[in-house]
């Protein structure tokens, strides 16, 4: 079998490393674009050190690229880094792999059952600042006719590799979570915690990626990437008190609370189940890693930080301006 070679941009953090670690299975040769050298990374990977905000510095570091057979943009979090990544590589890459988020379809109206890819995609201005990005990349990669392209919507991902963890308000990848349950302080949670939701295991995503590379059944199409298993908020925090040995107390924050405060983060409030049907027809594989065992592995190589939840970046993305408008059926619900 022939060898792939792989590019990952902003390939350092809990996908790229996961892409990485799958990938190596298969003997790719790979290529990870990052703010600095990881040392946790295999030797077998050629880190390039480069700021994509750098528009010189990203051209050179792209000239310097052969063609690639998969290109993993986890770095895109506007239409700039996107069309930067098409006009530099628009000739040496086979297959693009697009991360996007299952936060992008509209929820003005009530649901019921699992969203489906072909649900109707959010008006730009409407779900925040964070979501109004994530549109304007999809946008512009509907309009790319030249290349092959894959949009992949992921939701909560989970990684062994420094992943925070936390899936509903209060307690959204809060780095003190475990302190918190290990001292019995009592978490807040909105509805108390009887939010239903998918997640993926970071792993799943990377197996998605590999599983799809050059089919051509999912060429310019956009998939939701979760486990479809269902499950509820409350219960993912007794997994985690579980695997730490200790009990957990959930107190209730109601949701018109939630939204009053804008905190960030409301959007995690909205139930988020997500049709797979589509994946598992174009490749034959939906994710399929348990939500007890991604947990007990990112807990047991977790590595505590004592940076604020607004210093990490997941949540200063989540809580970009604008901020969301109010969903007046969730916030009415009883």
């Amino acid at each position: 079998m022939t060898q792939k070679h792989i590019l990952i941009i902003g390939g350092t953090g809990i996908i790229g490393k996961a892409i990485i670690e799958e990938a190596l299975k298969i003997s790719a040769n790979l290529t990870v674009f990052g703010l600095s050298q990881d040392t946790s990374i295999s030797k077998k990977v050629l880190q390039i050190v480069v700021d994509r905000k750098n528009k010189k510095e990203f051209e050179v570091a792209a000239s310097q690229i052969g063609m690639v057979d998969i290109l993993v943009d986890v770095a895109d979090f506007d239409r700039t880094d996107a069309q930067q990544t098409y006009f530099c590589f628009k000739e040496k890459a086979k297959h693009f792999f697009i991360i996007s988020t299952t936060l992008v379809y509209d929820r003005t109206e009530p649901f019921d059952t699992p969203l489906r890819g072909s649900h109707r995609l959010a008006e730009k201005g409407t779900l925040g600042g964070y979501v109004n990005k994530k549109l304007d990349i999809e946008h512009f990669w509907s309009s790319i006719k030249e290349v092959h392209w894959t949009i992949l919507r992921p939701y909560h991902i989970i990684s062994p590799h420094d992943s925070l963890l936390g899936c509903i308000p209060d307690h959204n990848r809060d780095p003190q979570l475990f302190d918190k349950i290990k001292r019995g302080v009592p978490l807040v949670l909105c509805d108390a915690g009887r939010v239903w939701l998918n997640f993926i295991d970071a792993r799943d995503l990377a197996r998605i990626i590999l599983k799809a590379a050059g089919n051509k059944k999912t060429f310019s199409k956009a998939y939701n990437t979760v486990n479809p298993q269902k499950i509820m908020a409350k219960n993912y925090y007794k997994i985690i008190a579980q695997e730490l040995g200790v009990q957990v107390s959930i107190q209730n924050k109601s949701l018109k609370e939630i939204w009053t405060e804008n905190k960030g983060w409301q959007l995690t409030t909205l139930p988020h189940l997500y049709d797979v049907s589509d994946l598992k027809k174009d490749i034959g594989f939906v994710p399929n890693t348990s939500l007890k065992q991604s947990l007990k592995e990112a807990i047991a190589l977790y590595c505590p930080t004592k940076k604020p939840v607004s210093e990490i970046p997941v949540h200063q993305r989540m809580t970009l301006l604008p901020k969301p408008k109010p969903i007046m059926w969730l916030i009415r619900k009883k």
